[in-house]
């Protein structure tokens, strides 16, 4: 998985501009295969351990809005509403 997204980073960028643009914004995007710390998180019966992972790490312009966890994983957020 790791490799995969490494590989495909320039697409993953491409889309995501695409969807910016699309959507009349400007922003730079920044796609980036790191391992980094994670708070704990809870989804109904699901809990997610804090700890350090591997992750596909998309930086949006400044990267000053909220993580988009729910958006990428809508089923773990759903039963949870």
């Amino acid at each position: 998985m790791k490799a995969c997204a490494a590989e495909k980073k320039s697409e993953i960028e491409s889309i995501a501009l695409d969807v910016i643009h699309d959507n009349g914004f400007d922003y730079t995007v920044d796609a980036q295969v790191v391992n980094m710390e994670f708070d704990r998180r809870e989804y109904g019966d699901i809990t997610m351990p804090e700890g350090t992972y591997d992750a596909l790490r998309i930086t949006i312009g400044n990267a000053e809005g909220h993580n988009w966890w729910c958006v990428m994983f809508p089923p773990l957020c759903l039963p949870a509403a």
